[in-house]
């Protein structure tokens, strides 16, 4: 069970209502990698993509994470629309 961050009263003139607060996030975190646009490749810097062996221009870079299916081999990319 969540534990209460914070226990009080809000008032409203003569009506008083007693009010608990709990934590309502998670400790995950998404981090975004930058993807060549054409071969869906991981870049390093200098914007470097290890498939295509060249320097990528910045209007060639997309961003994306990892999605893991159940098969362990088997792994796709989620891009973000920005």
């Amino acid at each position: 069970m969540a534990t209460t961050v914070w226990k009080g009263h809000l008032t409203f003139g003569l009506i008083s209502m007693p009010m608990r607060m709990f934590t309502a996030a998670r400790g995950e975190r998404i981090s975004f990698n930058q993807l060549h646009n054409v071969c869906h490749s991981r870049l390093r810097q200098p914007l470097f993509c290890p498939v295509c062996n060249r320097n990528v221009e910045r209007t060639e870079i997309v961003k994306g994470y990892e999605n893991r299916s159940s098969h362990p081999r088997r792994t796709s990319w989620k891009f973000s629309s920005s």
